[in-house]
């Protein structure tokens, strides 16, 4: 069974939930293309996935220097890291050789960062 997104996964800033939103869709539409056998269509949501993400992870980034987050760089090499792995997975996905169960570790970064690292900036913008 695919990840889905669920009101509960909200942080409460707008514009970083409705890039989750968006981001989790994208991995839920490889993760169901790749367990349906559909190689072509998983490599064109891993393209589109690293697009979103990359547009997603610069929008943080400047809403965490405008905020002066102490977190900023930190979060950053992680996005940068984050960056790489979708690297690594849009090539595999565009030789074929990308495998349903390699969606599991995405999905868990994912949940990993939503909840962690995301959370913590957006309870700090809250103060």
């Amino acid at each position: 069974m695919s990840i889905v997104w669920l009101s509960s996964m909200e942080l409460g800033h707008a514009g970083i939930d409705r890039d989750h939103k968006t981001v989790l869709g994208i991995i839920r539409n490889c993760d169901l293309a790749l367990r349906d056998g559909r190689q072509a269509d998983a490599a064109a949501a891993m393209a589109d996935l690293r697009v979103e993400v990359a547009a997603h992870f610069a929008r943080e980034i400047d809403l965490m220097s405008e905020a002066h987050y102490d977190r900023t760089e930190e979060h950053a090499q992680g996005h940068r890291r984050g960056l790489a792995e979708i690297e690594g997975m849009v090539e595999a996905a565009r030789q074929g050789r990308l495998a349903a169960d390699a969606m599991q570790g995405l999905i868990d970064t994912f949940a990993r960062r939503l909840f962690f690292d995301d959370a913590h900036f957006v309870n700090f913008l809250n103060r």
